[in-house]
């Protein structure tokens, strides 16, 4: 399913209150209502030549990825590494990997058996993710 099919019903609704639309976390918004700064659209286009309208035709056509959930334990491991921190989880090892600023040296940490020390997180087979990105994942109470 395209996004374009997934959001369109606030998609309508912007459209017909006149506005462009705007995102932030994947939440869909008016335009106006989002300061371009916090805009996903805006965010991501910084490494593009496109203009938002046109980053933003771009999106409607492109394949909806759900937006990942974390539980509150996972939530609350995440809250504990460092600020600068990113993961990357593939099917048996987390890696983490941060800066030591004082040190002026980066650090790669990496567990095997991270199931029995650490909440499994619901991460992309081989794609790092930023601590501080994560941290704004919805978090769902645990079933």
């Amino acid at each position: 399913m395209m996004n374009i099919n997934h959001y369109r019903t606030d998609l309508l609704r912007c459209m017909f209150e006149g506005d462009g639309f705007a995102a932030n976390k994947g939440t869909i918004c008016n335009c106006s209502e989002l300061d371009c700064s916090i805009c996903d659209f805006s965010k991501e286009n910084t490494h593009t030549s496109l203009t938002c309208e046109a980053f933003r035709l771009n999106w409607l056509t492109k394949e909806y990825v759900p937006n990942p959930t974390l539980t509150k334990r996972q939530h609350n491991f995440l809250k504990l590494l460092p600020g600068g921190c990113r993961l990357l989880q593939d099917d048996i090892h987390l890696k983490m990997h941060f800066q030591v600023p004082h040190l002026n040296t980066e650090i790669t940490l990496e567990y095997s058996t991270y199931d029995a020390l650490f909440p499994p997180l619901p991460l992309t087979t081989g794609k790092w993710f930023n601590i501080s990105d994560m941290l704004g994942w919805e978090v769902k109470d645990e079933e």
